[in-house]
């Protein structure tokens, strides 16, 4: 049943994602820019006690559920792109299915990492409503983080798309 909603296969693609392209090994610059810099930021805004409110909460929320909608309509998009029939002398060229492969892993852990912060807001507006300040402080942090991870991702799926595109371009 937990299998079901199992969504660590979603992160460990999107993590393998996170590569030198010269060494093929995970990217310690990566690591350090998708998840090192987002904490780094969420420890300066809590450090100068910049805690959002419901307001701000709502805005985050109908913002991040938009994007989510989007961002699974561009998952069915590259899916699509993938598997449409061609003639048997037209494939694929091993760039395009690697790019077509790390766009798809990176699209789905940003529709994952929307889902969760949309989660997390909805308790922290529940928790500025209730003033509980201990709780708003780690529910803002967490907000913060992933927030910046989600906007470095999108600009790596941004980036990557503008490569595929550029690639298939050169084609005509």
């Amino acid at each position: 049943m937990i299998g079901k909603i199992d969504v660590r296969q979603i992160i460990q693609d999107h993590v393998r994602t996170l590569t030198n392209e010269n060494t093929k090994r995970t990217s310690k610059g990566d690591c350090i820019l998708f998840v090192g810099l987002p904490i780094l930021a969420a420890v300066a805004l809590i450090a100068l006690k910049l805690i959002f409110g419901k307001t701000m909460g709502t805005v985050l929320i109908t913002a991040l559920a938009i994007f989510a909608g989007l961002l699974f309509n561009l998952l069915l998009l590259i899916f699509d792109i993938g598997n449409k029939p061609r003639p048997k002398e037209e494939k694929l060229s091993a760039i395009k299915i690697r790019f077509l492969r790390e766009i798809y892993s990176n699209i789905a852990y940003a529709i994952l990492g929307a889902l969760v912060t949309i989660v997390l807001l909805l308790i922290h507006v529940g928790l500025v409503a209730l003033q509980l300040k201990p709780a708003m402080y780690i529910t803002a942090f967490l907000v913060y983080a992933l927030t910046g991870n989600f906007v470095l991702t999108l600009l790596m799926v941004l980036k990557r798309v503008h490569k595929l595109l550029a690639e298939e371009f050169k084609g005509t």
